[in-house]
C-alpha cells in the first residue's frame, strides 16, 4: 500500500512537470509583440520570436482586415524569404527569396497556387532573368534577359511546344529586331525591324524555302508597302502601297511574270477604283477598269492605238456589259454608243457627230436591225424612220418640212428599191398623194 502512494506521488510529480513544460516551455519557445504601427488603435503588425529573441517572423497587415499581406520570414535571425498577398484575396501570390539581405528571386503564384512567372537577380540585385508560364501549364514559354536591370533580349515559345520559336532583340528597353520560325523547322522566316519600339520593317519567307519573298514596310506603325515575290522565282513582281491610314492606294503587278510590270490597281479609301493594263508590254498602259462609278460595277477604257486617247469606253454591270463607246477615229469625241441585251447581243446603237445622235439603230436580241430613227439636221429632233422585216428595210417614213409629223412615205423590196412613195402635201399628218412613176418603174 505504502509502494502504491510512492507510485503515485511520482507519477503525479511527472504530470505537473509534463504540464509545466507545455505551459511554461511553450511561452518561452515562442513570443509574440503586436504593434500599432499608424497608431489608429488597431493592431497592424505582428512580431514573433523565439526563446532566445531571435525573430523568427513579422507579420503586417496594413489594412486590418485580420489577414497579414505580407508575411517576413527568418532563420538564425536573418530574413530568408517574403510573401506577399498583393491583390488582397487572402491567397499569397508573391515570394521573395532572399540571402545575404539581397533579394536573389521572386516567385509569382496564380490562385490555384502555381508558379506562373520567376524573377532571378544579381549579386547587386538587378533583375537578370524573367521566366513566364503565359498560358497556366506549368511550363514557362517566355524568357526575358537583363543586364544591369535592362532588358536587352527574350526568347519566346508561342505553340508551347517546349521549343523557342521567337527571338527579340531589345534596345532602351525597346525592340529592335525580332526573329521568328513559324513552321518549327529551325530556321528563320520571319524577320521584324523596329524604330523606338514600332515596326519599321518585315521581312517573311512564306514558302519556308530560306529565301525572303515578302517585303512589308510599315510607317507610325501602319502598312506603308507590301513586295512580293508571287511565283517565288527570286524576282518580286507585286508591289503595293498604302496612305496615311494603312488603306490600300496602289498595285503594281508583273502579271505574266516576264520582268515587266504589265497591271496597276488603284483604290479610293481603300476600295478598288481602276485597273490599267499593259498588254503588249510596250510600257504604255493602253486599257484601264474603273471601279468608282456609281452607276456601274466597272468601266473599261481602251486606247487601241496607244494615242492617250481613250478609243472604247465599256460599262459592265454585275460582270455584263451593258454600253460601250467608242471613238473611231481618235480625235476624243464619241462616234457611237452601243447598249446591250443581258444575252450579251447589241440592243441600240446610237450613231453621232460633234457630240449630237444623228442616227439611232435598234435591234432584236440576234442583233438583227428591226428599225433606225434618224437627226437629219442635228436639232434633236427625229425626222426619218426607218422600218425593217427581218434586217431587210421596208419604210422609210420622213418629215421633210421639219414639223414635228411625217409627210413622206417610201416602201422598199428585197433589192432596196422604192415600190412605192406616198406624199402628204398639204401636211396635214394624211398622205394625199401616190407617186405612180415609182410604181410603173418598179412594174416594168
Amino acid at each position: 500500500m505504502k509502494n502504491f502512494n510512492k507510485f503515485k506521488i511520482i507519477t503525479l510529480f511527472f504530470a505537473i512537470c509534463f504540464f509545466c513544460f507545455l505551459f511554461f516551455g511553450s511561452g518561452l519557445a515562442e513570443k509574440r509583440i503586436k504593434k500599432d504601427i499608424d497608431k489608429d488603435g488597431s493592431i497592424d503588425q505582428l512580431l514573433i520570436y523565439d526563446d532566445a529573441g531571435t525573430i523568427l517572423q513579422v507579420e503586417i497587415d496594413k489594412d486590418h482586415d485580420n489577414y497579414p499581406e505580407r508575411v517576413q520570414l527568418y532563420k538564425d535571425g536573418k530574413l530568408y524569404r517574403i510573401n506577399r498577398d498583393t491583390d488582397n484575396d487572402r491567397k499569397t501570390d508573391s515570394i521573395d527569396y532572399i540571402k545575404d539581405q539581397k533579394r536573389i528571386c521572386q516567385k509569382r503564384l496564380n490562385p490555384q497556387g502555381n508558379v506562373i512567372q520567376v524573377s532571378l537577380f544579381d549579386k547587386n540585385e538587378h533583375i537578370k532573368l524573367i521566366k513566364k508560364d503565359t498560358v497556366n501549364d506549368q511550363q514557362f514559354d517566355t524568357h526575358y534577359y537583363y543586364k544591369n536591370s535592362v532588358l536587352i533580349s527574350s526568347t519566346k515559345d508561342t505553340d508551347h511546344d517546349g521549343k523557342v520559336n521567337v527571338w527579340t532583340v531589345f534596345a532602351n528597353q525597346m525592340p529592335v529586331e525580332q526573329k521568328q520560325d513559324k513552321n518549327r523547322d529551325g530556321k528563320i522566316d520571319t524577320l521584324t525591324l523596329f524604330t523606338k519600339g514600332v515596326p519599321t520593317e518585315q521581312k517573311k519567307d512564306t514558302n519556308f524555302d530560306d529565301k525572303f519573298d515578302m517585303v512589308m514596310k510599315f510607317s507610325n506603325g501602319l502598312l506603308k508597302s507590301r513586295e512580293k515575290d508571287s511565283d517565288f522565282d527570286g524576282r518580286f513582281d507585286y508591289f503595293a502601297f498604302f496612305d496615311e491610314a494603312g488603306r490600300l492606294l496602289k498595285i503594281r503587278e508583273d502579271s505574266d511574270r516576264d520582268g515587266q510590270i504589265d497591271r496597276v490597281s488603284y483604290f479610293k479609301l481603300g476600295k478598288l477604283h481602276k485597273i490599267e493594263f499593259d498588254k503588249d508590254a510596250d510600257g504604255y498602259f493602253e486599257t484601264a477598269q474603273i471601279y468608282n462609278n456609281p452607276d456601274w460595277s466597272m468601266v473599261l477604257l481602251q486606247d487601241i492605238n496607244a494615242d492617250k486617247n481613250v478609243d472604247v469606253r465599256s460599262f459592265y454591270l454585275n460582270t455584263i456589259l451593258k454600253q460601250k463607246e467608242l471613238d473611231d477615229n481618235s480625235d476624243g469625241v464619241i462616234d457611237c454608243i452601243e447598249y446591250y441585251h443581258k444575252r450579251g447581243s447589241i440592243e441600240k446603237l446610237e450613231e453621232m457627230k460633234k457630240g449630237k445622235i444623228v442616227i439611232t439603230w435598234f435591234y432584236d436580241d440576234k442583233e438583227v436591225p428591226m428599225r433606225a430613227e434618224e437627226d437629219k439636221n442635228r436639232d434633236g429632233m427625229i425626222d426619218i424612220w426607218y422600218l425593217y422585216d427581218n434586217g431587210v428595210l421596208k419604210v422609210v417614213k420622213e418629215d421633210t418640212n421639219l414639223d414635228g409629223r411625217v409627210d413622206l412615205w417610201e416602201e422598199y423590196d428585197e433589192t432596196k428599191t422604192v415600190v412605192k412613195r406616198k406624199r402628204d402635201l398639204d401636211f396635214d399628218g394624211m398622205p394625199d398623194f401616190v407617186d405612180a412613176n415609182v410604181i410603173a418603174k418598179t412594174d416594168s
